[in-house]
């Protein structure tokens, strides 16, 4: 599984992604899983969902079995890309989950949602219930975020540049 707090640069992706295959082959690794978000400005009430995508036939019924949608039309660039293009053209398969999520902001449901789905299809347990019960701090955080960065945007409308600039 490979997973980054923060994104590669895209130049570096593809070398990236064959590093990555040469360390599968050299350790014997049979499959390779992404999860990342899937920016969504329309939030779903009932939640965010998520969305599988895999390079092999092999690992189609795992999507399957776990109630996971194929992530059908969308464009996926960088590392992802990358990643996918490498490992289509081996035996080691990948799968990658997408999880909806808020576009500017930390989106813990999404997490819950992509912890929920990898317990499912590796079959293993992962305590959740520190997030789940930190949620509704972790919304009000959110929101006084989102107004926050609001007034900002606000202030910077009003503040006129110099002439000069305009």
């Amino acid at each position: 599984m490979i997973i980054s707090d923060v994104p590669f640069d895209q130049y570096l992706a593809e070398k990236f992604a064959i590093a990555i295959h040469a360390f599968c082959k050299d350790h014997t690794i049979k499959k390779i899983m992404l999860v990342s978000g899937m920016e969504s400005v329309n939030q779903k009430e009932d939640g965010p969902k998520i969305y599988g995508l895999v390079t092999h036939p092999i690992l189609e019924s795992e999507l399957y079995d776990n109630q996971i949608s194929k992530f059908l039309n969308g464009s996926i660039f960088g590392t992802d890309a990358a990643i996918i293009s490498v490992f289509r053209k081996t035996n080691i398969p990948v799968m990658v989950l997408y999880a909806e999520c808020h576009p500017f902001f930390p989106d813990p449901e999404a997490s819950i949602i992509a912890i929920i789905a990898l317990t499912k299809i590796l079959d293993i347990k992962i305590d959740i219930k520190d997030i789940q019960n930190k949620i509704d701090t972790l919304r009000i955080q959110h929101r006084n975020l989102m107004e926050e960065t609001l007034r900002t945007l606000q202030q910077e409308k009003k503040t006129k540049a110099p002439q000069i600039y305009r």
